[in-house]
């Protein structure tokens, strides 16, 4: 089947951290119940687990802002690794949460998406990901 060739299990967060994050902001996260026609979520983080603090430091930033200010909930609808960068999609918020995701989504351009530490852009084939030397080396990764 075409579609398990997208859910390599490897690229995705551990559960234990995924839930954390969760059930930490679940208005954030509201949509992950839904059907995957409507929202994506419930695949999880198609990320790795190195940038669960970009997720967390994002999420608190949006929420608190939301809560705040009172602008419209940020809803996720999709979070995974796109071209070595974290790709978040949603609904909802207003310029100042548009500004915050594309922060997020450029500190993950500087940070491992495997363990979280300083990383930069590697390329394996036509893949790219943003990984520190060590993780690099032991995924097969080359430095673009």
């Amino acid at each position: 089947m075409v579609l398990n060739a997208f859910l390599v299990e490897e690229n995705f967060m551990r559960k234990e951290l995924e839930k954390k994050i969760f059930e930490k902001y679940p208005k954030i996260f509201a949509g992950r119940k839904r059907p995957i026609t409507e929202n994506l979520m419930s695949f999880g983080f198609e990320c790795g687990d190195g940038w669960a603090w970009i997720l967390e430091t994002l999420c608190d930033a949006l929420q608190t802002w939301i809560d705040k200010e009172g602008t419209s909930q940020v809803v996720a609808a999709q979070v995974k690794e796109k071209f070595g960068t974290l790709c978040f999609y949603y609904s909802g918020g207003d310029k100042a949460a548009q500004r915050m995701i594309e922060h997020a989504e450029d500190i993950s351009s500087k940070v491992c998406e495997f363990c979280g530490e300083d990383g930069d852009m590697c390329k394996r084939g036509s893949w790219y990901k943003t990984l520190c030397e060590k993780c690099a080396v032991d995924e097969g990764y080359k430095s673009t």
